[in-house]
Formats: C-alpha cells, structure tokens, sequence
C-alpha cells in the first residue's frame, strides 16, 4: 500500500510549497456554500455555458482520442494530491468576468488574484474595470493566455506533489470540445508557475472531481460515461499514477438532471478546532440541496460517504445543511 505524505503537517519548506499552489476559481470551494456554484445566476456566458452545447454533444466521442494523443508520462511517485481546502497562495479567474466584480474586490484584499485574458485590449478593459470598483491592483496579476470561457474552476489546472516533494501541474482533457483554448490554457499557466505539467489520458472536468489530499477522491458516474473507451479499472489506475488516488469513488448523481459534476451537490472539508490538526479528526462531507425534493434521493449517500471517505480514520460526519423549502 502507498504510502502517502501528511502534508499539512510538515515544517516550513513544504509548507511554503503547498502555498504555492492556486486554488482555481470560477468556482471556489468556499464560494460554493455564499456564491453560485454552477448557479443558475450565473450561468449567462453568451457563447459557452455550463453545459454542452448541441454542437459539443456531437463532439464528444472524438475526446478520447485526444486525451490519448496528448498524453504524457506519469510524475514520479509517490504522488499526493492537493485537496482544495489546503494552504493556497491565490486564485485563479477569466475575464470577462463570471463572478460579481465586487467579489473580486474582495478577493483582492486577502489573496493574490490571477486573472486571464485573452489579449493586452482586454486586459486594459478588465483593468479600468477593477480600478472603478475598488479591486486591489497591488494583488492582481494579468495572463495573457488565449481562453474561451471563464469556467477556470472546469478547465484549470490540479495541482500534485510528486515523489521529489515537488509542486506539480495535472493537466486532463476538458470535456468541452469546441473549447480548445480553454483546454490549452493550462500549458500557459504552468510557464507562469514555474512547474512541470503531467497530462493524464482521461476525459475530465475540475468541477467533477474532488479529493481529500489523502488518496481519496470522487467523481460522478459522468466520468466513466466520458471515457469509453476506458474501463473503471483502468480509470482508477490511471489516477494512481498520476495523481496517487487510491480509494477511487464513482458515485450516481441524485440530481440526475443537471450537468453531472459532484461539486453541484457534494462539499467536503475537515471539521476541526485547529486547522494544523485537520486530517487527526473526523471528516466531514456536506450534502447540499437546491431544492427540498432533492433530500430524499440523496439521504442513502450518507453511510456510503462517510464510510467510503474516511476509511483512513476512525470516524466521518455527513452534515445536512438546514432544509429550506423552495417554493
């Protein structure tokens, strides 16, 4: 069995490491709860929104392919994968803009913010913009690199340490066909970060995958559907290798009606006193729900969360946020 390194706790140096990492943002983990998630509010892109498009659906089979041609050798193990409630030093977003610029401004007070755009014009638009409204410029960073949507929190970049105790890149392919650059971006984002990329062959999105930063992760049944050519088998192989999963959850999703991605539904974070104590005490996943019809299908994932996601510790917590008819 892998042994897997308990990050959080070590000293200075790979604590910094982990600093490093950029915590993707056209959805941010802690938005989820105050935000949109994938909110409906939101979801007004004027070319690419959430979902497919009538024309990406006929796409769609030629992914796998991609995925394989674009491939490349695993990082060197043993591999951990960086939950997203880790230390991070930034986030990362697309202009134009799917979040309220007020947020930005927000952001801007407390972490770094890296913003792309697409050309020098528009970086010179999203900067007056940002100035108008308060952002803190001393934390904004233009990219200039080519990208379609401003879903960064699906197309971005997950971040691993390898086996040289190294901050690394994973790259997948984005189950967006028509968005080539977004799916490129992430080559470009890497030369900013100063890391070495491993691109898995494996269709995916950011906003179906999440994973605790101790081997364990879960994505909807949607990952296997985009991956035929691929078994479930060879799908948890493939994460083991590139990003040291090793307790692989496939999990049907209750919405059934939506786009799929566990982050519509699931969050998980670790419930604790102390944040340095996080992975000594039980984990807790919140099950969140859009609409009270929703309560009753999702209410057999609760044993079957809290079992399958904390099988390296003695307990785990499902919590049920408080119910609120919609009407």
């Amino acid at each position: 069995m892998q042994k897997y390194k308990k990050i959080v706790f070590l000293p200075s140096e790979k604590l910094y490491k982990m600093k490093k990492t950029i915590v993707l943002i056209g959805l941010l983990c802690i938005v989820n709860f105050f935000v949109f998630a994938q909110s409906e509010l939101y979801d007004i892109h004027p070319v690419f929104p959430h979902h497919l498009t009538a024309e990406e659906q006929l796409l769609m089979h030629t992914l796998p392919e991609k995925a394989a041609r674009n491939a490349t050798a695993a990082p060197q193990g043993p591999i951990t994968a960086l939950a997203e409630f880790q230390p991070m030093s930034g986030v990362m977003i697309g202009y134009p803009l799917g979040i309220p610029v007020n947020f930005v401004a927000q952001l801007s007070q407390i972490t770094q913010v890296k913003v792309l755009v697409n050309n020098s014009s528009q970086q010179n638009v999203a900067n007056a913009n940002f100035s108008q409204h308060g952002v803190n410029m001393s934390n904004v960073e233009f990219w200039i690199i080519p990208h379609d949507s401003y879903w960064t929190r699906d197309y971005g970049p997950w971040f691993i340490i390898d086996g040289n105790d190294d901050v690394a890149v994973i790259d997948f392919t984005y189950n967006r066909p028509q968005r080539v650059h977004d799916d490129a971006s992430i080559q470009y984002v890497v030369q900013h970060l100063n890391m070495n990329m491993y691109a898995m062959p494996m269709v995916h999105t950011g906003g179906n995958y999440m994973t605790d930063g101790y081997g364990t992760a879960a994505s909807t049944q949607l990952l296997i559907d985009e991956n035929p050519t691929e078994t479930v088998a060879s799908l948890r192989q493939m994460a083991q290798e590139y990003m040291g999963i090793n307790n692989y959850m496939f999990i049907d999703d209750p919405m059934d009606d939506y786009i799929f991605h566990i982050d519509c539904w699931v969050s998980s974070w670790v419930w604790t006193r102390c944040w340095w104590l996080k992975f000594l005490q039980a984990i807790t996943v919140m099950l969140t729900m859009r609409l009270l019809l929703r309560y009753l299908p999702m209410r057999p994932l609760r044993g079957a969360i809290t079992i399958r996601c904390t099988g390296f510790l003695n307990r785990g917590r499902v919590l049920w946020p408080p119910l609120t008819p919609i009407h």
